[in-house]
């Protein structure tokens, strides 16, 4: 929901955290890392500290948008805080390795390119490795 900059890998990767949702510790942990991340990136701190508030206050379970906290379950299946059971955490490993066998390397940057809404972008190595482990 943020416009594009040098920092989408951030993004990306807090849309991931966000996908399945979880405990408000794991929200809170994604969401200082989107600012870290941005911070580190952009050395702007009024960028990663806007971005933060804006995650922390439109983020939230429970809420019918597409970039809420849990948004890869439908809605209103978890509207609140709550750790993953086993079956949620298989669908959510299932999902990571279909999702990492579709991340390709660029050899003329180093970085990983991903298919999002049809259009390739593109994460850096150690942006993709913190998804997918083995690339």
């Amino acid at each position: 929901m943020f416009p594009d900059g040098n920092y989408y890998g951030c993004c990306y990767l807090h849309d991931v955290a966000y996908w399945p949702g979880g405990t408000a510790e794991a929200r809170e942990l994604a969401d200082k890392s989107l600012r870290a991340c941005v911070l580190e990136i952009t050395r702007n701190r009024v960028l990663a500290e806007t971005m933060y508030r804006g995650v922390r206050v439109g983020g939230g379970p429970g809420r019918r948008t597409q970039y809420r906290w849990c948004y890869g379950w439908p809605f209103p299946y978890r509207k609140e805080y709550a750790p993953l059971t086993p079956e949620e955490q298989n669908q959510v490993v299932e999902k990571t390795r279909t999702l990492c066998k579709t991340i390709r390397l660029n050899p003329s940057t180093g970085g990983f390119v991903i298919l999002v809404a049809d259009v390739n972008r593109e994460i850096s190595a150690r942006q993709a490795r913190q998804i997918c482990h083995d690339l």
